[in-house]
């Protein structure tokens, strides 16, 4: 019998369910917007309750006439059943199956990168940020909103799905001087988890808060800001302007529920007249590029002429060098001759004036005492050894004259 019940109680569950994660953020405006921005709500409303009741009580009553079958099958036929058993069976199964819906319906779980908005009958009632929590069965659903950072882009075909969440054609600009094009642009921004209560009261869902404060806020920015602008100075200075516009628009959304991270226009696209230019530019460019050769042309050749006056200076002054050098270097080999020629002379002339002197001093006191008196200082001290035969005169000596 339990097992019976159960099952019954199973299939009551499954067909009686509360519908959950329901998405509300289907797309209005047109363009592409990613999963990312979908906005669910979980929880059961107040027809969900009833219908958990009309189940619940449903539900008890089959299993109350179950008991009492069952109980029937073990009488004699003529014996009736009583009542009391069967319908204590079917209250408590109408309780237990409203319990455990009601218990199911109260439970709700926020994941990371969602804040939910607790609505009561519809009415906000504050948020709920990420973990499990428990509301009031029946009573109370819960929005969740993403909270991770996404991108706004305009393009030209936002159909094609990429990285960003939010994708919406050009613009449309006109420049001060007629030219007509498109200044495409990005824009990052999430949701202000402490905000999203407003938000969800002001916008329902992430979609329109994105056109509404997003959208048609850029969209008149941009206009304002180019349109006393050059096709030039947005062709070439349109990043200048980022600064500008994100601060106006900052003031417009981050009040309101969504935190504006980044804002920079791309490439603008500027037709037939963005051809033109760049021909143009590219004419000059040839045009400077050609001068650019010509002047470095004329340099070389200058440089050329320079180095052969320089050369031919160098080799003058090389040449002057080299003579002034053979000159200085003859004259300065005739003074050392004349010089060596000079002290050779005087050297001659005074050697022999000394001499002269030398000899006449000499003369002067050269005397015969003093010339026998150096012939004895060189004497040797031997005699000869031979006489002269027949000589009575005595032993004679040969003494040097020196």
């Amino acid at each position: 019998m339990f097992v019976v019940v159960l099952l019954f109680l199973t299939v009551v569950l499954s067909a009686c369910g509360p519908a959950t994660d329901e998405i509300i953020g289907n797309t209005v405006s047109g363009d592409y917007v990613s999963e990312a921005l979908d906005v669910k709500v979980v929880g059961s409303s107040i027809g969900a309750g009833i219908t958990w009741l009309i189940c619940s009580v449903g539900a008890g009553i089959g299993i109350g006439l179950l008991v009492n079958w069952l109980r029937s099958q073990n009488r004699m036929r003529t014996d009736k059943a009583p009542l009391g058993p069967a319908v204590l069976f079917g209250i408590l199964t109408t309780i237990l199956i409203f319990g455990l819906a009601a218990a199911w319906a109260s439970y709700t779980k926020v994941n990371p990168g969602e804040v939910g908005v607790v609505l009561r009958q519809g009415e906000p009632k504050g948020t709920l940020n990420r973990g499990p929590h428990f509301i009031a069965p029946f009573l109370d659903e819960v929005v969740l909103f993403p909270t991770r950072e996404f991108t706004f882009i305009t393009m030209d075909k936002p159909i094609e799905r990429g990285s960003e969440q939010y994708r919406t054609f050009n613009m449309e600009i006109r420049t001060s001087n007629g030219v007509i094009g498109n200044v495409p642009f990005l824009v990052q921004a999430q949701v202000d988890p402490t905000k999203a209560e407003y938000l969800y009261d002001r916008y329902g869902t992430l979609e329109n808060a994105i056109v509404q404060l997003i959208k048609s806020s850029t969209l008149s920015l941009v206009r304002d800001v180019v349109r006393d602008k050059t096709a030039t100075e947005i062709a070439t200075d349109i990043d200048k302007y980022n600064d500008d516009i994100e601060i106006e628009l900052r003031k417009i959304m981050e009040p309101k529920g969504l935190i504006l991270i980044n804002f920079s226009f791309r490439k603008p696209d500027l037709g037939p007249w963005e051809i033109e230019r760049n021909d143009a530019v590219v004419a000059e460019q040839t045009i400077e590029k050609n001068k650019q050769l010509a002047l470095a042309a004329k340099e070389v050749k200058e440089g050329e002429n320079y180095t052969a006056i320089i050369d031919a200076q160098i080799a003058r002054e090389t040449a002057k060098g080299t003579a002034d050098s053979a000159i200085t270097k003859a004259e300065g080999q005739a003074k050392v001759v004349k010089i060596n020629a000079d002290a050779e002379a005087y050297s001659v002339i005074t050697r022999a004036q000394a001499e002269a002197e030398a000899n006449l001093l000499v003369a002067e006191s050269l005397t015969q005492d003093l010339i026998d008196y150096r012939k004895w200082l060189i004497w040797d001290g031997k005699f000869p050894s031979t006489y002269l035969q027949g000589s009575d005169t005595g032993l004679l000596l040969e003494l040097p004259t020196q």
